[in-house]
């Protein structure tokens, strides 16, 4: 019961006191000719209420103290049982909240990694003790204790969860014992099925209608693919992965004023030079739907600002609005190119949206080495979602080209829910081949795609068509199904897809086609309130550059 509560209770009950003291005189007649068994009765319930009351006043537990597992070798051998010696020869609990990926399986990038545990004790110098004692006897990672301690009630509860269920321990991802490592998603008939590793850059797809079973689905590829030591890159709009993000211990961003922010500048490029520009030019014109003569003012505003601004110091979206509206015009023509420029433009950067890019923090999320989130539920418009989303990816190329390091597997997996609304129907064919490029560009540099919405109608063609891999869970749209027997040749495919219950599915891939159930994965059942007050405290969050 949390203290607020009690204040509650204990208010009825004053206001009880003082009814009873002025009408003591009556109550006082109305006793003495009631008989001894009432006043027995009476006495009893005050009795229970004294215990309830007892029982409601806040429980006296232990200091609660967020720590990080910093990894600095990733052949590191963590030893849990040993840390959990230690730290009860000291007198502590270590509680560790998280699934632990084997570090390098995959192919992920060496460095610092950092992971979460509790550590709970008598005090602080017991807890630092405690983590010296831990410390002295490892090698290639280290326990680093917070300044903040948990908040008591929230501690409580993981507490609880954790002494109840195993989803908040450490698992260490599985040695596979086939080849090809193969990220298990259901079975059928008791045969284990699921995407060969090495077949997951060739971009998935995911579809079904509302309560189909695709977002378990999606959970079950990002907490596999982790215990096999891939992180992902999720952007959601509706608070559907933070549970399952948290408890693998991932990073949450979002785009709400005291919470960790995610921001993205479109033009931090644009001073390296002309193909940059000219990139982001088209990505803009497309987005926008801009005519030949807003696009030369564009081209024109994105050259000025090129020339006058540094690497260090890039010009970010409202730079690129003042640009345009103080340009002077020569003619009425340019002139209602000019307004119109500025009226498509000014959307972007209304309301959250200048916060959102005027900055560029994407490649300081640890998106490489943890599950990430990006939630964009907060954000006004699609248009701004669609150039998080599409700059967030380039980004991510980027990132990867310039780390050079090859790899048989995924190096990440982005999932991107409702693409919809993140990947935009293109009415130009330069828009088109934009994300045709970045598709195949990604899946050279070992990024594998999940591409998740209600209906394949609603996705660009070019979209659909880069995925290799396709899981279908119920759907009866007509031109959805009209689309699927385009590419999935099995006899009678659209009688078993409207029979499909929820949590069922059909993968085609290029091995063939397989129908399974999807196992569910367990998540830390936390509020959403819970949650926020941990982002929001950002006790969990460690960005080691």
């Amino acid at each position: 019961m949390k203290r607020e509560d009690l204040d509650v209770y204990l208010l009825i009950a004053a206001l009880m006191v003082l009814l009873l003291y002025k009408n003591y005189g009556n109550i006082l007649k109305i006793l003495m000719n009631l008989s001894i068994y009432l006043v027995m009765i009476l006495a009893a319930a005050s009795f229970i209420i004294l215990i309830k009351m007892r029982r409601l006043s806040p429980r006296k537990g232990p200091l609660v103290v967020p720590a990080r597992l910093s990894v600095y070798d990733k052949d590191a051998n963590i030893n849990l049982n040993k840390l959990k010696d230690i730290a009860e020869g000291m007198g502590l609990r270590i509680i560790f909240l998280i699934s632990i990926g084997r570090s390098g399986l995959m192919g992920r990038s060496p460095g610092k990694v950092a992971y979460k545990v509790l550590l709970l004790g008598k005090d602080r110098e017991m807890i630092r003790a405690g983590a010296s004692a831990i410390n002295s006897t490892s090698e290639g990672f280290k326990i680093e204790l917070m300044e903040r301690n948990l908040n008591p009630d929230l501690a409580q509860e993981i507490i609880e969860i954790c002494d109840e269920s195993e989803v908040a321990s450490i698992g260490v991802g599985r040695n596979p014992e086939r080849d090809e490592p193969l990220l298990e998603l259901g079975e059928r008939k008791g045969r284990v099925i699921g995407i060969p590793v090495g077949e997951l850059t060739k971009h998935i797809l995911v579809i079904g209608q509302t309560g189909s079973g695709k977002t378990t689905t999606v959970k079950r590829i990002i907490y596999e693919a982790w215990n096999l030591g891939i992180p992902s890159l999720v952007l959601d709009s509706h608070w559907e992965y933070r549970n399952l993000i948290f408890g693998m211990g991932g990073r949450i961003f979002c785009s709400r004023a005291g919470y960790p922010q995610i921001c993205i500048n479109p033009l931090i490029s644009i001073p390296k030079g002309e193909k940059e520009i000219f990139l982001v030019a088209e990505t803009l014109s497309s987005l926008l739907d801009l005519t030949p003569s807003q696009f030369y003012l564009l081209l024109k505003a994105l050259r000025r600002l090129s020339d006058i601004s540094s690497e260090k110091n890039p010009p970010n979206m409202y730079d690129l609005l003042m640009e345009i509206k103080g340009f002077s015009t020569s003619s009425q023509p340019e002139e209602e190119s000019r307004a119109s420029l500025v009226r498509k433009l000014e959307p972007l950067v209304s309301g959250d949206g200048e916060a959102i890019f005027k900055c560029d923090n994407i490649l300081s999320t640890g998106f490489e080495e943890v599950p990430t989130l990006l939630e964009l539920g907060d954000v006004e418009s699609d248009l701004q979602k669609r150039l998080i989303a599409f700059f967030t990816l380039k980004r991510i190329k980027d990132y990867y080209i310039r780390e050079e390091a090859k790899s048989r597997y995924p190096k990440l997996i982005v999932v991107l829910e409702e693409a919809e609304k993140l990947i935009p129907y293109y009415k130009d064919q330069i828009g088109m081949e934009l994300i045709s490029r970045l598709f195949a560009e990604l899946r050279k540099f070992g990024v594998a795609l999940v591409l998740v919405s209600q209906s394949l109608s609603e996705i660009p063609e070019g979209a659909v068509r880069n995925t290799g891999i396709k899981i279908i869970h119920k759907v009866e749209s007509p031109s959805d199904l009209k689309f699927l027997r385009t590419f999935m040749r099995e006899k009678n495919i659209v009688d078993k897809i409207l029979t499909l219950a929820p949590g069922e599915c059909i993968m085609n891939f290029p091995g063939g086609v397989e129908s399974l159930q999807v196992r569910s994965v367990d998540e830390l059942p936390l509020s959403r309130e819970s949650v926020d007050e941990v982002i929001m405290m950002n006790s969990f969050y460690w960005i080691s550059r």
